[in-house]
């Protein structure tokens, strides 16, 4: 590849009237340039590969068995430095942008230079929120190690610890310390809404983790933003707690983690698809394509690291619903690695599960009771889906556990604000599940307001254009233009389409075509899927034509003829007035057995034959369906 760049280049110079000398000398040097910065890379690449290797090696060897191999490496291997600030970004719907103007600055330096050091600032206490993937384990995990890595210039240096407080034998670990150890030691307390004391009670739980820890000459401590209920019952004064048989009141200094900005996504990505290796550059452009397709859903560290499966996958991301089903996917199985679950659910599939199914119930409800409640946000003391006379929280076995009220309030794709408001951490997630819900509840789809709700009517498009490309027919741009295949379909097309025919297709998807603004015809013609139907249909037409025929015969007909057959229509009717009370009880004899028969009938083939129930069913589900897009759609002809 390099030599064919080389000959067109010396091609190139030699038609630019450069001698054939000249442009040899300048190929050369051209060569030996790529080979310099190729070795530089690779050399480059080696000695940051022994870097990580050595730290590595030092975490594994002091963090284990608290955090494993993978985890030192997946926290380490592509690592941003982490942001801070002193406002919740979870305070606006889609965070990143209201707050852009806050204070924003680099978390590890403050602990190094500020915090951690003798002379340091008078806090010992802090407090670390931030939202479900956000990178507080991995920030936990890089601060232990730049601080055992730096340089304090003869300056004393303490210990460090790092400790998940999910693990039971954490803090059986510091029980075990005197106090001349913990005055010497700088401890990380990750994940404190892991603690199992915390979910019952959160306060208790932190004054005695604090009693415990107390001693230690400074302390982090990290959890998620919504597992406190409100931003004011966030740890911030602690009230009296005994250190060393001495009251002390302890105030914590409080920081959030910031989310990705555009840049930190940049770097990461350059970082990730190293842009000197000509054989990451086709990754790297995918990998942009697809942040561009979901750029909220990115500014999330843990979302951003699943890009490589997105990359590698040989799925075309068409549309964008399908990265938040990738997304959502990888955080659900975030969430099923968390102590406990198996021994609650009795697997980690039973958990997802239930999780999944939990936020989209819980998208609806915003949804519905959104003027109710102020906005698509659930108050910090409504319960969760609360069952009536039933304590979810005292469920214990695997067959009928229940997510707790703590589980869903910190392991669902929620967040809180300071006034203690539970919502999606992006609307456009809360969206995703609504538009979800369009497919299973066509009921829901038919009142659903769509005002302020951009991205459901997004998604609702790619569900209609995966819906037609699923099905078998035919559409049109315009009138003049030749029907393509509906598997030849694109989004692109999807507000110019004039005419669809339906051959085969997903009928309770079919309301899905509401948005089609264009659409000036559609037929929909499933014999395979209603044969039922359009056996009735064809039984009525042939009925229809044999009335017409008989009366055109009747037409025809002599004048004289005529009267004659009028003469005995009147003679007939005249019999039947005569013997009315006779004829009236007759019929309802015949009628009342007539009924009889037929209910008969009618369970017997539900008993013979219950597809054809089944089927006729369906054909009536989509005559509704049919009827009710006539209606929401009065300038499109419909045939059916």
């Amino acid at each position: 590849m390099l030599l064919d760049i080389a000959s067109l280049i010396v091609e190139l110079l030699k038609n630019l009237g450069l001698p054939d000398k000249r442009a040899t000398q300048l190929i050369v040097l051209f060569i030996l340039i790529v080979i310099g910065i190729t070795a530089l890379n690779y050399f480059w690449k080696f000695l940051k590969w022994m870097i990580r290797r050595r730290n590595r090696r030092l975490l594994n060897r002091d963090l284990f068995p608290y955090y494993t191999p993978q985890e030192v490496y997946d926290a380490t291997r592509y690592y941003i430095p982490t942001h801070y600030q002193n406002v919740a970004p979870s305070e606006d719907e889609e965070p990143g942008r209201r707050y852009i103007a806050s204070a924003r600055n680099r978390l590890i330096p403050l602990f190094l230079k500020k915090a951690f050091p003798q002379s340091g600032d008078d806090n010992r206490f802090y407090l670390l929120l931030a939202d479900s993937g956000m990178g507080k384990t991995t920030f936990m995990i890089n601060l232990y190690l730049a601080y055992k890595k730096q340089w304090t210039w003869g300056k004393p240096k303490y210990n460090i610890m790092l400790l998940p407080l999910g693990r039971k034998d954490s803090l059986e670990r510091i029980e075990k310390m005197d106090f001349d150890q913990k005055k010497d030691t700088i401890i990380l307390l990750d994940a404190f809404d892991e603690d199992n004391a915390a979910v019952q009670d959160y306060q208790k739980r932190m004054k005695e983790l604090l009693e415990l820890v107390g001693d230690f000459r400074e302390i982090v401590i990290t959890c998620r933003t919504q597992f406190f209920p409100s931003q004011h019952e966030e740890p911030h004064e602690t009230g009296y707690v005994t250190f060393g048989g001495h009251p002390k009141a302890i105030q914590f200094q409080k920081l959030y983690i910031s989310v990705f900005s555009d840049k930190d996504i940049k770097r990461y990505l350059a970082k990730r698809y190293n842009i000197l290796n000509f054989f990451t550059w086709e990754k790297l452009r995918r990998a942009h394509e697809i942040v561009q397709r979901s750029p909220n859903l990115m500014v999330r560290p843990m979302l951003l690291s699943h890009i490589e499966d997105l990359v590698k996958s040989d799925k075309k991301f068409e549309y964008s619903y399908e990265l938040y089903e990738v997304m959502i996917d990888k955080w659900l199985d975030r969430e099923a690695n968390k102590p406990g679950i198996i021994e609650k659910y009795g697997s980690q599939e039973s958990f997802k599960q239930k999780l999944y199914e939990f936020s989209q119930k819980l998208a609806v409800d915003l949804y519905e009771n959104r003027e109710k409640r102020g906005g698509l946000f659930i108050p910090k003391d409504e319960k969760f889906g609360k069952k009536e006379g039933l304590q979810l929280e005292d469920i214990e076995s695997q067959e009928t556990a229940e997510l707790s009220e703590g589980e869903k309030r910190s392991r669902s794709l929620l967040n809180r604000n300071a006034a203690g408001y539970y919502k999606f951490s992006h609307k456009s997630i809360l969206e995703y599940f609504l538009a979800l819900e369009f497919i299973d509840n066509p009921t829901f789809f038919k009142s659903f307001n769509f005002n302020g709700m951009e991205a459901a009517k997004r998604f609702l498009d790619e569900f209609a254009v995966q819906f037609l490309k699923n099905s078998n027919g035919e559409f049109a741009i315009n009138e003049l233009s030749k029907p393509k295949q509906l598997a030849q379909i694109t989004i692109e097309d999807f507000d110019n389409i004039v005419s669809i025919t339906l051959k085969q297709f997903e009928y309770k998807k079919i309301q899905l075509l509401t948005n089609l603004s264009t659409l000036k015809e559609i037929t929909a013609f499933d014999k395979i899927q209603f044969p039922t139907l359009y056996h009735l249909y064809e039984y009525y037409l042939y009925g229809w034509r044999e009335r017409r025929e008989r009366l055109e015969r009747l037409e025809r007909l002599e004048p004289l003829e005529r009267l004659e057959r009028l003469e005995l229509v009147e003679r007939l009717e005249l019999l039947e007035l005569l013997e009315l009370r006779e004829l009236r009880e007759l019929r309802e004899r015949l009628e009342l057995r007539e009924l009889l028969e037929l209910r008969e009938r009618l369970e017997l083939l539900k008993k013979k034959d219950p597809a054809l129930i089944k089927g006729l069913q369906a054909a009536n589900e989509f005559l509704r369906q049919m009827k009710w897009l006539e209606e929401k759609m009065p300038n499109t002809k419909f045939y059916y």
